[in-house]
């Protein structure tokens, strides 16, 4: 029998995962020397900048990777956090032009300038260091980096509920597989006691080891750190829960249902196939539980706000949208501009619309 050829995108993926793996090799003995160059760096005092809005006791570490300019959206979430009664301490992994600097100043406390060493965590970690070493008494620090749209809509509450939640270490999503739990990366919220605990500080200066590896930086950051958090007793908590994502979805009308199948998007072509079959069924109770088997089969491979965005923002009013080039992301923001130009979610702000709009025209065919 004849196999088929993989489509491109998988194509890519697996070359790019078979060339990080082969990069690790060398990067073993020259990784050290590369951290503790970054570190006199650091010591020797990275650029930093004033802004306009004076310390408070809430800090929001916002990390930026935007050569071409700081966009719109940014400044937005910047003020958003404002209005909270944060300081926004943003962290650039590239150099900045001033006008960028001009740009951020007044919706910044400070503007830390770094190279591109570590990606997020190494931003994270430099952005702490910096705090550590200032010694205020913040009683809430959060982080979020530019790799998701924040706030896509008005009105949204999630530093609400971020500051609501009993745990001490919050994000959007919670995890969970067979062979670990940890917290997806580019939102932490931490609380006070955690932020001064020397365990937090110690991992986050001494244990953490920095790497340009992303497939390391998920490895020993997004998952390091949850399981070290995890091993002295911290708590960990996601915002939005699969488990009450499909009990909410389950009290919902059929016409509900079949708006969360038909903007699905996955990866797998089973469950294409499978999303298909299931949508040319005639209205039935015996459609309404193959709608909901589908999505619980499919979230087995999937989380629920790529796999089911038009469901995740009207039970949740879920308020961010990844900007990930991956294959899923790129398919689910096609999808929530479809549902959008359909009149079957929310109208996000204008300048958010625009960059979403803007980065799915920069995708061709054959990735999506």
């Amino acid at each position: 029998m004849i196999k088929e050829t993989p489509p491109k995108w998988k194509i890519r993926k697996e070359l790019k995962r078979f060339k990080m793996q082969l990069q690790a090799i060398p990067e073993a003995f020259y990784e050290p020397f590369q951290r503790r160059k970054h570190d006199q760096a650091f010591d020797a005092g990275f650029p930093l900048t004033d802004g306009d809005v004076p310390a408070r006791e809430k800090v929001v570490v916002l990390l930026c990777y935007q050569p071409n300019g700081i966009a719109e959206s940014t400044l937005e979430c910047a003020r958003r956090f404002l209005s909270a009664g944060y300081a926004p301490l943003v962290v650039s992994n590239v150099a900045l032009p001033q006008s960028d600097i001009d740009l951020l100043e007044p919706v910044s406390w400070k503007i830390l300038t770094r190279p591109n060493f570590g990606y997020d965590f190494g931003g994270y970690r430099d952005a702490l260091k910096l705090l550590f070493q200032l010694e205020i008494d913040l009683h809430r620090v959060v982080i979020l980096n530019d790799s998701v749209w924040y706030p896509v809509r008005d009105n949204d509450t999630l530093i609400e509920q971020l500051e609501s939640s009993r745990a001490n270490i919050t994000g959007s999503i919670l995890r969970r597989d067979d062979r670990s739990i940890f917290l997806e990366s580019y939102l932490f919220s931490f609380d006070g006691p955690t932020f001064h605990d020397p365990v937090f500080r110690r991992w986050w200066t001494d244990e953490l080891r920095i790497t340009s590896n992303k497939y390391k930086v998920i490895r020993r950051g997004e998952r390091g750190f949850s399981h070290a958090m995890l091993a002295q007793g911290r708590t960990l908590s996601g915002l939005y829960d699969k488990a009450l994502f499909l009990h909410l979805l389950s009290q919902q009308s059929d016409e509900f249902l079949d708006k969360t199948v038909l903007y699905a998007t996955h990866n797998k072509e089973r469950f294409e196939k499978m999303r298909a079959e299931v949508m040319a069924l005639p209205a039935s109770s015996s459609k309404r539980q193959k709608l909901l088997e589908y999505v619980r089969t499919s979230l087995n491979a999937g989380q629920i706000y790529s796999a089911f965005p038009y469901a995740v923002i009207k039970l949740f009013d879920y308020p961010m949208l990844k900007k990930s080039v991956d294959r899923v992301s790129l398919r689910s923001r096609a999808a929530v501009l479809r549902a959008i130009d359909a009149g079957d979610l929310p109208m996000p702000k204008d300048l958010v619309l625009n960059e979403i709009r803007a980065r799915v025209l920069e995708i061709s065919e054959d990735e999506l």
